[in-house]
This record gives C-alpha cells, structure tokens and sequence, in this order.
C-alpha cells in the first residue's frame, strides 16, 4: 500500500530541473516609488504635525497654570496665611512683568502684599521673610503666555486680591487658550484653540 504523503518517484520537481529562482527584496524601481510616497506623504503632514505640537504645549502650560492656581488656593487656606504667585525670569525674584513666559514663583507671603521680601542669605524660609514654595523656569519655545496682572495673592480664606485672565498662545493657533481666576479663587479655562 502506497502511503499518500509520499511524492510518487515518477513526478518532476519542475523548481529543479528550471533551476527558478526566487526573488527576495525590491527592485530599484519598487524602492524610488515608495521613497517617493513617503516623501509626499511626510511633505503633507510636517505642517500638521507641527501644529499639533504648538497646540499640545499649550494644553500643557495651560493646564500647569490652572493647577498652581489651585494649588496656590488651597496652600492659602490649608496654612492659613497669604499665598502669592508672581512671574520670574530667575526663579528667585518677582519680575513684575506681565510676561509670563520665562516662569514663575510661589511663595508664602507674610504680609500680603504680593511682594517676594527676602533677605539675600542662602536659608530660605526664616521667620521675618517670604518662603518659596514652588518655582517653575520654562522656556516659552514660540508659546506666548500672558496676564492682566504681575502677581496674584490669595488670602487665608482662599479668596484673590484681585481677579486675573493668563492667556497662553502659540504662533500657529488662531485663538487663545485663557485661565480666568475669579473673584471667588476659583480657576477656569477657556480653550479656543
């Protein structure tokens, strides 16, 4: 009995006897098409791409802006004490510059009065001065970021000295994207963009 899985003897292996040899890679023209595609497609998307960047980092600064703010609110009332946020190029002076771009600091405020006071020594946190809390140096890498105000100073009950509108914008974005604290220490954002 002739089992069915062997190949009878009398068949021709036609790969051998034509010797056919198969091909493995592209042809040179196969490769110039394809790179040719790919350099379209990538022509059309660098623009995109790059607006979808501008437009994630401005989520980003947006969204680090609302929870300092928050952070500033609740740190007032949970110490019990007047909390100031300001703008700062050097993350060790208020810069009184309604850019806010280069960073900013956060720092317990003795007095209120949404001035750093600091006396040049290197302790940071002695009784008669103001104590940083928290700093931030971002370089604005085309993002713009903007407000109404210099510094905003929140009370022990968690209410602001004064209102303000931060808007942040990228070269690319129509619109800008705004967090607005309001009278009440609550932040908000406005996304356009």
């Amino acid at each position: 009995m002739q089992n069915v899985y062997e190949q009878p003897a009398n068949l021709i292996n036609y790969r051998s006897v034509l010797n056919i040899q198969i091909q493995r890679g592209f042809t040179l023209y196969e490769l110039i098409v394809t790179l040719s595609i790919v350099v379209i497609l990538l022509t059309l998307a660098a623009p995109n791409f790059i607006s979808t960047v501008q437009r994630n980092q401005v989520y980003n600064r947006v969204n680090e802006l609302h929870s300092i703010l928050n952070l500033t609110r609740s740190e007032a009332i949970k110490r019990a004490s007047f909390l100031s946020l300001c703008s700062s190029s050097d993350v060790m002076n208020c810069n009184n510059s309604m850019s806010w771009s280069d960073g900013w600091i956060l720092f317990m405020d003795r007095d209120g009065d949404g001035v750093f006071e600091d006396d040049g020594d290197t302790s940071l946190c002695e009784i008669n001065e103001d104590c940083i809390l928290k700093v931030a140096n971002r370089p604005s890498n085309g993002i713009t970021f903007t407000a109404n105000v210099s510094v905003i100073t929140f009370d022990l009950n968690g209410l602001p000295m004064s209102t303000a509108t931060y808007t942040v914008s990228a070269l690319n974005c129509r619109n800008d994207s705004q967090v607005i604290v309001n009278t009440t220490g609550r932040a908000h954002v406005q996304s356009d963009c």
